[in-house]
């Protein structure tokens, strides 16, 4: 998925939108975010797709993913979020 947007939620964590390129991502899942020489890994702890709530996100859908254990400052647009966090 390439970020489209990050914003944070107060006393939850950090969001990214975007539409997801291809396979799935589930809820409490390792993912890994990239970009310029930028590389971590966060988890996902929530979805949103149009205000209704999911635990797992298919191929196509542009989707709200809350994240837990990275900062809005560390994440720019254009970063892409895998979830192959061993590559």
């Amino acid at each position: 998925m390439i970020i489209e947007e990050v914003f944070t939620i107060q006393n939850r964590g950090v969001v990214v939108t975007g539409k997801i390129q291809n396979g799935s991502l589930k809820l409490n899942e390792i993912i890994k975010i990239t970009g310029d020489s930028f590389e971590k890994k966060a988890t996902i702890i929530g979805f949103n797709v149009s205000d209704k709530i999911m635990g797992i996100m298919e191929e196509g859908v542009n989707a709200g993913i809350l994240l837990k254990g990275i900062d809005k400052s560390e994440i720019e647009k254009g970063y892409y979020l895998t979830n192959n966090p061993q590559n």
